[in-house]
């Protein structure tokens, strides 16, 4: 379990980074997020990991609902 983070590269110069949500981030645009990054490519994935960005699964799906909405969903 570890802070949500939205994760993003330059489309230019391909730098990577890596932003906090804040309170006014969209929640619906987030889990948009979560769902279309479970088609990253395995090259990608990889590539993260090695920068010690770990990508979350669907499987974890329950635990950004937890830390978007709180506990009492």
């Amino acid at each position: 379990q570890g802070e949500l983070m939205l994760i993003h590269q330059c489309l230019k110069c391909q730098k990577i980074s890596i932003n906090r949500l804040a309170g006014d981030d969209d929640e619906k645009k987030i889990l948009q997020i979560l769902e279309e990054s479970q088609n990253l490519p395995s090259q990608k994935i990889k590539e993260l990991k090695e920068k010690g960005i770990e990508i979350i699964t669907i499987k974890q799906k329950p635990e950004v609902l937890n830390q978007l909405f709180g506990k009492n969903l």
